[in-house]
């Protein structure tokens, strides 16, 4: 673990979530002296190095040479919301019950989430499949309870 500029821990993960927000957000390959601007952290340039190995190494980043240099640029191997959405599935992934999973997330999310939900399973023409696994009824209530395993399984998905 490492200390910020305020001396405060970091916890696990930290540094390279920062690196990957910097990588996002500038649009175009960084060298880690780049990624060391973007952070602005006072962070040493070693450090730096070795974080983008280590996100190299999960396959998180891609790398090419930079210029003419022996040096190298990275990029995130994903998009933010890519990353997310493989997380999220990953966290299911090897679960034994992974209804009562999806439950506690669904009934977690605001109404704002569960009403994008609605509308992204409407434009994949999920809403009709619903109603013929009589999970409708779910979909309407404020905790926006779904019954994903068998909207999966109707699929075919899971």
């Amino acid at each position: 673990m490492t200390e910020d500029e305020a001396g405060r821990r970091r916890a696990r993960g930290e540094l390279e979530s920062e690196v990957m927000a910097a990588l996002w957000s500038a649009g175009e390959p960084l060298t880690p002296a780049g990624v060391q601007a973007a952070l602005g952290s006072g962070l040493a340039y070693n450090t730096v190095q070795t974080i983008l190995s280590r996100l190299l190494e999960k396959e998180l980043v891609r790398r090419g040479r930079a210029g003419r240099g022996r040096g190298h640029a990275y990029w995130p191997a994903q998009d933010a919301a890519t990353l997310a959405a493989t997380r999220m599935r990953a966290a299911l992934d090897g679960r034994p019950d992974r209804r009562a999973v999806l439950q506690q997330f669904a009934a977690a999310l605001g109404e704002d989430d569960a009403e994008t939900l609605r509308a992204l399973l409407a434009e994949r023409g999920m809403l009709p499949l619903l109603a013929a696994v009589g999970a409708t009824a779910l979909l309407l209530e404020a905790t926006a309870k779904v019954d994903f395993v068998a909207v999966l399984r109707a699929w075919q998905i899971g």
